[in-house]
């Protein structure tokens, strides 16, 4: 009997022995990953920041050093990715400012240097005219989509009839529409529809977004604007065909002063489609570019109310 109970107390203070050195081990390497958890978050971070010449030392070839090779390479790629926008914004930027600010100036020395007649004065200044309101118009733009991207916008958020603003938004360009050659074809249903956005913001993206359609569709095409109800939500839809070749992705065109058409022949910003996301994301609705070939599709997803 006393056998037995001493091999009973040999076997307890033996389990005690392995557990404790067990958990002691436990503790040991979860402490060493958490540390080397936390070291490599720290880095990346770092990385993300600016630091490309960081070197992220990576232990071992288990799951962690594969989550540490992904995450330095998702860092360093969003980082080169960031870098080429922000080269491409300047040079983009320094362009479109620098085309009517070079016509100005040219105006202006010949009427200043020239003995002109009344009527080309006239028609000097009207040129001068339309070259300073394009100059105003990107200046404006630019201001516009640093306020959004940086969130410092204030937002009147209302329960408004969208139907109805969309109805208003293209009545406004009733004139343009009528001179292009584009047949428009509306579709809304019947009654008002109600979502809660700030009515003035939401007229600025569909503006912007029927402008797109009529600068850069094919002539003589149709195009579709489309509302209607799905579930709680209410969609709305725009599609025309493109006039140029639609070589970009539908996340690049919404990158600032991305067109689509690459020569920049047309008089737009390349911010349209930045303005008109950022305006939607505040108002916690969602947009969606679709490419299909030549085909031009953005969707509009709001949240219906009563």
């Amino acid at each position: 009997m006393y056998i037995y109970y001493a091999e009973a107390i040999a076997i307890v203070i033996l389990f005690t022995l392995v557990n404790t050195v067990f958990h002691f081990y436990i503790y040991n390497f979860l402490s060493v990953k958490f540390n080397y958890i936390n070291n490599i978050s720290k880095n990346i971070k770092n990385i993300e920041n600016g630091n490309l010449k960081y070197k992220l030392e990576v232990i071992g070839d288990d799951e962690i050093s594969t989550l540490a090779k992904s995450g330095l390479e998702t860092a360093v790629d969003a980082n080169i990715k960031n870098e080429r926008m922000k080269a491409e914004l300047i040079t983009n930027v320094s362009h479109d400012l620098k085309t009517p600010l070079t016509s100005i100036l040219s105006y202006v020395d010949m009427l200043k240097n020239n003995d002109f007649d009344r009527e080309t004065i006239n028609d000097y200044i009207n040129i001068l005219d339309k070259k300073s309101q394009r100059l105003k118009l990107l200046i404006d733009d630019i201001f516009e989509a640093s306020k959004l991207s940086s969130g410092d916008v204030e937002f009147n958020i209302t329960k408004t009839d969208i139907r109805e603003l969309l109805i208003q938004s293209i009545v406004e360009f009733e004139d343009k529409i009528q001179n292009s050659s584009l047949d428009f074809i509306i579709e809304t249903p019947e009654y008002a529809v109600f979502t809660m956005i700030d009515g003035k913001k939401t007229w600025r993206v569909f503006e912007n977004l029927i402008c797109n359609i009529l600068k850069y569709s094919m002539p003589n095409t149709r195009v579709y604007i489309d509302m209607f109800i799905k579930e709680e939500n209410i969609i709305l839809t725009f599609k025309n065909i493109s006039n140029d070749k639609l070589n970009l992705k539908p996340e690049e065109l919404i990158e600032r002063f991305r067109r689509g058409d690459i020569s920049r022949k047309t008089d737009g910003s390349g911010l349209g489609l930045s303005i008109a996301q950022n305006i939607i994301e505040l108002e916690n609705a969602h947009m969606e570019i679709i490419i299909d070939a030549d085909l031009f599709k953005v969707m509009l997803t709001f949240r219906r109310v009563n």
